[in-house]
């Protein structure tokens, strides 16, 4: 039987593999997803945590075989997410010496996982953009304000959900906004002038909040809290549904993701109709034309 010191260290060793995989990441949404392919894996091979995985020990079958099953159990864009991370911790076991060529190599050979889905959401019309404005602007205190200047920051200036809860009242610099987007990378906005409007009618109500924080938009329930991403799907969920089907919905079970410059980017998924809305007019008929879909919902 093999001695149960060299068990232990080798035990040790994968759980300081993954902790050192997950040091070279470089934010904490990277560490969450990475960490959940990590677990993806572990529970195919019939492990509760990611720690408990023999990383150094998987051989080219017992890849091959991960991959298969990460095929047939997940959508090709999350087998491959965790395909990558796979490939990842084997390398850097190989770069600390904790596995040999062969390993390595057998990592490599694992190919990327081939399929397609159908186009989430459904992409809405002009005219319903109009009515959501409205139904927004007939919510009564500081919401009827505060959600129209939202959504029209949010179309005018193309800015996807997280940039949206990450603006600061220090953001408005008069001309433009100032955007943190991915990767730490700010970016001046330009408003037009029915976004700005919609924007200084906010900034004129929301001293009377008597808020402590510095966001520029806050939670629809608690004025105290900054809007964060949830709370923005849930806001704009429950006005596309309390429209009765003005939106062609019986029911809606998605995030509200506004489409601008971010869709070329490729920072949100858009439909096809969406984006051959996209591609005509300048100016504000542009700006207009980035319509709000409907996807799946995001957490805080």
């Amino acid at each position: 039987p093999p001695d149960a010191r060299a068990v232990d260290a080798r035990d040790a060793r994968d759980a300081e593999l993954v902790a050192s995989y997950l040091g070279t990441l470089q934010s904490d949404k990277s560490v969450t997803g990475t960490r959940e392919s990590l677990r993806r894996i572990a529970r195919i091979v019939g492990h509760a945590s990611e720690l408990d995985v023999p990383w150094t020990r998987l051989r080219f079958d017992e890849l091959h075989a991960i991959r298969r099953e990460l095929a047939n159990r997940y959508a090709p864009s999350s087998a491959n997410m965790t395909l990558s991370a796979l490939r990842q911790i084997l390398f850097i076991a190989f770069v600390r010496g904790f596995v040999d060529e062969r390993t390595y190599a057998a990592a490599k050979s694992l190919g990327s996982i081939q399929g397609s889905r159908l186009d989430r959401g459904h992409a809405i019309s002009i005219d319903d953009e109009r009515k959501l404005l409205a139904y927004l602007a007939a919510l009564p205190g500081y919401r009827g304000i505060m959600l129209p200047s939202a959504v029209a920051v949010s179309i005018g200036g193309g800015l996807r959900r997280e940039e949206l809860c990450r603006l600061a009242i220090g953001a408005d610099v008069g001309k433009h906004l100032r955007v943190l987007g991915k990767n730490n990378k700010e970016r001046a906005v330009m408003l037009d002038v029915d976004t700005r409007a919609a924007l200084d009618a906010w900034k004129k109500r929301r001293p009377f909040l008597n808020v402590d924080h510095q966001a520029l938009f806050c939670c629809p329930q608690r004025p105290d809290k900054p809007l964060t991403k949830c709370a923005w799907w849930q806001a704009v969920r429950e006005a596309a549904t309390d429209t009765d089907g003005t939106f062609g919905y019986d029911s809606i079970d998605g995030d509200a993701v506004v489409l601008g410059a971010a869709c070329w980017r490729g920072e949100t998924e858009v439909t096809a109709g969406a984006k051959k809305d996209l591609t005509g007019g300048k100016g504000r008929s542009m700006l207009t034309a980035m319509q709000i879909v409907l996807i799946e919902p995001v957490s805080s």
